[in-house]
């Protein structure tokens, strides 16, 4: 079971992480990973709540609709509210927040290893994602592409109905009910208590390439499920700020 504790990050605002144990695995590319020393990880990734004790003038935005109208619907769904996990933040804002969060625990504070964030993410698991199989039913475990994310909003009556036909790439026999981002914590956790590792949106690892750029992992909303496994990566510049790219957090023992 989970073992849990809390980092108060002032004004009201706290934050669970997870027991993670130390151990060995096979990585998705193959090479036997130990980790030599348990950590705690965050449950969830960091919501904009949480961010804005560090920096209050963030803003997550929004993700266009099909329609740029005049309403706050008919512009888009919104990113930035407090349960949503943060989103459009740099892996070198990411990194400040760490930095701010170490201040507030006493304690050191950091992204995650690559291989840290693959072992917890896991818990004990071999299989593509920690649910299952690529082409297991998702709906319960996490916030991928499916068939809300591909269906084509129409706002009035009077809108054709085909005006724009669907054309996002989706799992349209699944329905987890969120077309971006939800609430974390909305989904089944890990066995070691994680939410959303995979889904969502793409958490920031300490993983660099050799032109240094920053690699994320677990996929988002806006992807299938065989792009969001646990050999799923993506390359950023540490100063980009992407709509979907979010994070969660090591504090070591």
């Amino acid at each position: 079971g989970a073992v849990t504790r809390s980092l108060d990050l002032g004004g009201g605002v706290t934050l669970t992480l997870a027991h993670v144990p130390a151990g060995a695995f096979v990585a998705a590319d193959g090479r036997a990973v130990e980790i030599n020393k348990p950590f705690w990880m965050s449950v969830d990734e960091i919501t904009n709540e949480q961010f804005a004790r560090f920096d209050a003038a963030h803003d997550s935005f929004m993700e266009r609709g099909e329609y740029m109208q005049f309403t706050p619907q008919e512009r888009g769904y919104p990113l930035n509210t407090p349960t949503q996990p943060v989103c459009r933040v740099s892996f070198e804002a990411a990194e400040a927040f760490c930095r701010f969060a170490s201040q507030m625990s006493a304690s050191r504070v950091r992204l995650p290893v690559g291989d840290e964030w693959e072992w917890a993410a896991r818990a004990g698991t071999a299989t593509p994602l920690f649910y299952g199989e690529v082409n297991a039913d998702f709906s319960k475990f996490a916030n991928l592409a499916d068939a809300v994310f591909r269906k084509m909003d129409r706002m009035r009556a009077n809108m054709p109905g085909a005006a724009i036909p669907a054309w996002r790439p989706a799992v349209t026999n699944c329905s987890d009910g969120f077309r971006v981002s939800s609430p974390v914590g909305s989904f089944a956790p890990n066995a070691w208590g994680l939410y959303d590792v995979h889904g969502n949106v793409w958490e920031w690892t300490s993983d660099r390439l050799p032109d240094g750029r920053v690699l994320a992992r677990g996929g988002s909303w806006w992807k299938r499920p065989q792009y969001a496994t646990f050999a799923a990566r993506v390359p950023y510049a540490p100063w980009q700020r992407v709509y979907d790219v979010g994070f969660r957090i090591v504090l070591e023992e």
